[in-house]
């Protein structure tokens, strides 16, 4: 039994309880969130990585070696504020700084633990997909975005990269870069990077890092047919015959074996020809309304892959992943970046697209194109390999997102436990306070972080408000049982405020913490 004087928002009057009243706060504030429509079930990206914008008030980076889950770890980078160099955050105030070192290439990493997923991981449905907004000072940067697999004993069993493109040097524009893939058996922690090739960085020239995303999915399928483009694929159907399951046409054809110096994959490719028209291109539509009512919860994603490969240099070439209604019409479109393919017939180049699906998307779509100014009529874009997968969002129960303090004990830190099922146990665990410290609990659902204190609030505005005091070791346990009736993807954030006078602010916080229903 704990002493706690709970806090309805501002009232000041305080009440002695035990332990159930939290539990009775915990819950009256879901089922009052839940009622009022605030807070729904899905419906947004689940980012699984702390400090994601850089913002100010973000953890410190710590050296590259450090290894740390959860924080940000770099190779000759920093946080930077405001413009730096011409360079303005693509959001915010904050964006990370790599600059050239005496090293082959300059980067920043973070990993993840996601033994919690261990089961789906094993079964080959997560996929992880990493993305970063990228500006250099200088053309002819080449710059990567990684994703990176480790086992239980932190050994490396996979990996991939976007394409090592060079950014356009324009530092009036931002550019993303995305890497995907699934999961193998036997992952539990995840790491994402982005670097710089320093050989390819001069000194004085620096290449600017914003709006870092990491999500999870759970891979549900291929939904393409033909997708190797192989001999044996049905006949292609002209551009403007709509038919579902079917690819569509202008001015492409399917071809087998070497030609133009690109060798497929299989034994066949595509060959896009430059047309009348501003581009050339190739479509296939799929139904997807088996799946409707995740859909329409906001939990759905396709994401659309394919190799590319040009005759000629200076051939601007994306991959399309489309959203269609019911009727037909259009609700959402998501384009890779429209970037100039090397023109080394003897390499294939990986193209990719993500699109969160909106409500009410009935049909998506596959396109490829090129743009016919860019290339001439002798020339041709060959690709092959398109994959469409449907991706339903995942996500482990708990997520530290950072922004603690050190206080007179250490850094002060939160933890959570259990699934987050209905009628399961959660429980949170706070340490590294003084001896029998007072502390607030904040409890949100729609926070708005903002830095302060020397770290970042993440649990603002609050839902609930708590007061507790530590035990002499200066720990703090809480259990609850977790409604039933949450939906699977709802958040709930914890943080706590320390009061530890001997600190610069006489307050310390704990990191945020994220709790995601099951």
């Amino acid at each position: 039994m704990v002493t706690l004087y709970p806090f309805v928002h501002d009232d000041p009057r305080p009440l002695r309880a035990g332990l159930h009243g939290f539990t009775h706060g915990l819950r009256l504030a879901l089922a009052a969130t839940l009622l009022a429509g605030t807070a729904a079930a899905g419906g947004q990206y689940v980012q699984i990585l702390a400090d994601d914008g850089f913002e100010p008030g973000s953890q410190p980076l710590l050296p590259y070696t450090q290894l740390t889950l959860d924080r940000w770890m770099h190779e000759n980078a920093a946080l930077v504020s405001g413009t730096q160099n011409g360079v303005t955050p693509r959001t915010g105030t904050g964006m990370i700084a790599v600059a050239q070192a005496n090293l082959t290439a300059s980067e920043v990493r973070q990993r993840l633990d996601v033994s919690d997923l261990a089961p789906q991981v094993d079964a080959g449905i997560v996929a992880i997909e990493t993305s970063a907004w990228l500006n250099p000072t200088v053309a002819g940067v080449n710059a990567r975005v990684f994703a990176t697999a480790f086992d239980a004993g932190q050994s490396n069993i996979g990996f991939i990269g976007s394409t090592c493109t060079s950014p356009d040097g324009d530092t009036g524009t931002w550019e993303q870069f995305v890497a995907t893939f699934t999961l193998p058996a036997g992952t539990r922690y995840v790491e994402m990077r982005f670097s710089a090739t320093n050989s390819t960085l001069p000194i004085g020239e620096f290449l600017y890092v914003d709006d870092a995303s990491c999500a999870l999915y759970e891979v549900l399928g291929q939904l393409l047919t033909d997708p190797g483009l192989d001999s044996g694929s049905q006949p292609l159907l002209p551009f403007t015959q709509l038919t579902n399951d079917r690819w569509m046409d202008e001015n492409a054809a399917l071809v087998v074996g070497p030609e133009g110096g690109a060798t497929p994959i299989g034994d066949g490719m595509l060959r896009l020809d430059p047309a009348g028209g501003s581009a050339s291109e190739v479509r296939q539509r799929v139904d997807v309304s088996a799946f409707a009512s995740d859909i329409d919860a906001g939990t759905m994603s396709i994401q659309a892959k394919g190799l590319v490969n040009p005759t000629v240099g200076g051939t601007n070439t994306r991959v399309h992943a489309h959203a269609y209604a019911a009727n037909q019409s259009s609700l959402g479109v998501l384009t890779s970046p429209c970037r100039t393919p090397d023109a080394d017939t003897s390499t294939w180049q990986l193209w990719t697209a993500t699109l969160r699906l909106p409500a009410g998307t009935r049909y998506v779509q596959f396109r490829w194109s090129v743009n016919n100014v860019d290339i001439a009529p002798t020339d041709a874009l060959y690709a092959d390999e398109a994959e469409l997968l449907l991706l339903r969002d995942v996500c482990g129960p708990w997520l530290n997102l950072g922004g603690g303090t050190v206080g007179t004990a250490g850094a002060v830190t939160l933890e959570g436990s259990g699934p987050l099922t209905g009628n399961s146990t959660a429980t949170l665990d706070l340490t590294n306070t003084p001896p029998s410290a007072l502390t607030l609990a904040w409890l949100s659902f729609a926070p708005v972080p903002f830095p302060a204190l020397g770290g970042t609030v993440h649990a603002f505005p609050y839902a609930n408000q708590f007061l507790f005091v530590t035990n002499p070791s200066g720990a703090l346990s809480l259990s609850t049982t977790w409604p039933v009736g949450v939906p699977p993807g709802f958040n709930v954030y914890f943080q706590f405020l320390v009061d530890d006078p001997p600190t610069v602010h006489d307050i310390t916080l704990s990191n945020g913490l994220r709790g995601t229903a099951q």
